[in-house]
């Protein structure tokens, strides 16, 4: 009985270690995709079992990656031809902490004002595996 105990418990011991891995691009679950021309914005999270993952927001550009902001509070983004347009449920925050939107040779209009009304299900999608 012993070892079963000490079975059982090594197991549920193991299972709450977090995997130190890198995340990876089929982790991914995007809430939006914008094209335009060369271009390609994206919106997404890692999957994680924790209540609240960052959000980052990722321009591929000329087969380059570059990430704009990683963010908890992201309302929205859009693009237009001459700009990109992301919206935030106040200052750009991560884990309350102020984060940095950058992105270099693009223009980028932050709206701060949006105002939540409470929690909202957004609906997210996985690209399948190639």
């Amino acid at each position: 009985m012993r070892k079963i105990i000490l079975a059982l418990l090594s197991i549920f011991v193991i299972s709450c270690v977090p995997k130190f891995e890198p995340n990876k691009k089929e982790d991914r679950l995007y809430f939006k995709e914008i094209k335009s021309g060369n271009m390609l914005l994206q919106w997404f999270y890692y999957s994680s079992a924790v209540s609240e993952s960052p959000e980052y927001i990722v321009l591929n550009k000329n087969n380059k990656e570059d990430t704009i902001v990683v963010s908890t509070n992201i309302a929205d983004i859009n693009l237009d031809r001459d700009s990109m347009k992301i919206s935030f449920y106040g200052k750009p925050t991560r884990y309350n902490e102020s984060t940095k939107v950058t992105l270099k040779n693009y223009p980028i209009k932050l709206d701060t004002t949006v105002v939540s009304d409470g929690p909202k299900y957004r609906k997210t999608y996985k690209k399948p595996d190639r």
